[in-house]
């Protein structure tokens, strides 16, 4: 026999144990980040889910301190999981943009491109 025993007489829905949610991973709200202190860079290489951007440099104002050009290493947000990514796309980035040894940001936003490649007939060689 058990050593605990239920007393069903005030044995209610708040009494039964709490089981943790098998969609552990899926955002808490719908409201994402509006990420309004991202950078614009450009990328340059796709590697494996890893993109190579070029921070280009920023004039020196009173917010910003001039800062160099500079490769940076990034990754795409869970938000942009199925968006595709290809070198010279411009893209925002947030997180370490650095550009040191081992640091890594994230990709955020695609910025609208401005031309659009396509293949028509003419392009049959």
């Amino acid at each position: 026999m058990s050593r605990y025993r239920i007393d069903y007489r005030r044995y209610d829905e708040n009494s039964a144990p709490k089981r943790p949610s098998k969609h552990g991973t899926r955002p808490r709200t719908k409201e994402r980040p509006a990420h309004e202190d991202a950078i614009t860079g450009r990328v340059s290489t796709v590697d494996r889910g890893r993109y190579t951007l070029y921070l280009s440099p920023v004039r020196k104002t009173k917010r910003t301190r001039g800062d160099k050009a500079r490769y940076i290493t990034a990754m795409r947000a869970r938000e942009m999981r199925n968006t595709a990514i290809v070198s010279g796309d411009l893209v925002d980035v947030v997180g370490d943009t650095s550009g040191e040894e081992g640091s890594l940001a994230r990709i955020v936003r695609l910025v609208d491109r401005d031309t659009v490649l396509r293949r028509s007939a003419d392009d049959t060689d």
